[in-house]
């Protein structure tokens, strides 16, 4: 046993189940990578779950007695798969510098989840300053983009040019 090293076991398949703690100090990543990386195990294999992880904005992580599945994130990652769905979801909650509202851009021709082996996996994703991003399963590649190209809709979309 490894101390402060912790998991969580899911009582049933298919349900919603949710677990929130602070990020003592707050994260601000700036001019620095940020890694988040954590290990999944199916015991009971897939049947439409998800594993995933959501890093709150600073707002949502104030009074956790409230956090459901609408509170405000930064960062959701982790796999996911229910029906067609069978993905590592990466999304970005970012908001239109123009418009003020809160968009959601998801990574594109993200890599499928390997849960059904009932195996742990070690999920990670890796932001670097210079706007790429990386998605590695057990270590391995799966995915790598540019947070400006790879995300639909874009981060930075198309000039429009005025027609009055």
């Amino acid at each position: 046993v490894i101390p402060q090293d912790h998991g969580l076991k899911m009582g049933s398949a298919g349900k919603l189940h949710a677990i929130a703690a602070p990020i003592e100090g707050g994260l601000t990543v700036k001019d620095s990578t940020l890694v988040v990386q954590y290990e999944v195990r199916a015991t009971n294999g897939v049947s439409c779950d998800g594993s995933y992880l959501k890093l709150l904005q600073a707002d949502a992580g104030r009074d956790l007695a409230k956090f459901d599945n609408d509170a405000r994130y930064t960062i959701m990652f982790g796999p996911d798969k229910c029906g067609a769905t069978d993905k590592v979801h990466f999304i970005l909650q970012h908001q239109n510098p123009v418009s003020k509202e809160w968009e959601e851009k998801h990574a594109l021709s993200t890599p499928g989840n390997v849960l059904n082996d009932r195996l742990p996996h070690l999920y990670t994703l890796v932001i670097r300053p210079d706007n790429s991003f990386e998605i590695l399963v057990d270590l391995e590649s799966r995915k790598s983009g540019s947070l400006l190209k790879d995300m639909d809709p874009p981060v930075n979309p198309d000039k429009e040019i005025d027609d009055p």
